[in-house]
């Protein structure tokens, strides 16, 4: 996986878990970067791997392996990625913090269009990150999406970016970062409360207000954002 701290952590571990493997005692499971993963598969040197696209389907267009189980099985609406920046940055610089989180909220609600993501597609293959694989990142992004076992499943919903409140510190998804973290070991039982009373003070959008995205089909019906109350 690509990180002990990521959400692949704890998706691989569960899923390990579920068919009765100990993923603590019956395998290894080791950190590495994601664009490394389909070449240390191929050499042997491991035997799967849990990371986002299109990472798995390099793997499958290469012929060398096959998606077993994905996120929204394993883990539906789970959190991601996150914006993170500290009050004392925002209280220095106010503006450019609005700045760069209002063009990640615009980018993911145009991302999310689906008549958007053939020209994401595009500006992705161009980046410089992905050069020459238009075709792959088309799998999850367009769809269908190739498990690489001669069946292809729908990825109407493989990529999440703006629906389902992703762009919000939600508590839920608090709770469940949470939860993982104590479950898989990286935080003991003890720290349970100290743990939620630090995510109730930074588990918040609240610290800063944001333009409406135009980029989004149907405008939101409030602008409201309250601070979670975690459980």
């Amino acid at each position: 996986m690509v990180s002990r701290y990521a959400s692949h952590n704890f998706m691989i571990r569960r899923w390990l878990m579920s068919g009765g493997i100990n993923p603590d005692q019956d395998v290894r499971l080791v950190v590495l970067p994601p664009t490394q993963m389909a070449a240390n598969l191929a050499a042997g040197l491991i035997d799967g791997y849990c990371v986002g696209e299109p990472w798995n389907s390099v793997a499958v267009e290469k012929g060398i392996g096959w998606v077993v189980a994905t996120s929204e099985q394993l883990a539906q609406d789970h959190p991601e990625k996150v914006l993170l920046m500290n009050e004392s940055f925002i209280e220095r610089h106010t503006d450019q913090a609005r700045a760069i989180t209002a063009a990640l909220r615009e980018a993911c609600a145009f991302c999310d269009v689906s008549d958007n993501r053939v020209e994401v597609t595009r500006v992705l293959a161009r980046s410089g990150y992905f050069t020459g694989e238009e075709k792959i990142l088309r799998q999850s992004l367009i769809g269908p999406f190739d498990l690489g076992t001669g069946k292809s499943a729908d990825a109407a919903n493989f990529h999440i970016f703006h629906r389902r409140n992703a762009n919000e510190p939600t508590s839920e998804s608090g709770r469940w970062l949470l939860s993982e973290f104590i479950t898989h070991g990286l935080l003991s039982p003890s720290q349970r409360t100290e743990a939620t009373e630090a995510l109730r003070e930074c588990w918040t959008s609240s610290a800063l207000t944001f333009p409406e995205t135009a980029a989004a089909k149907k405008p939101s019906k409030s602008n409201k954002r309250a601070t979670p109350a975690l459980a």
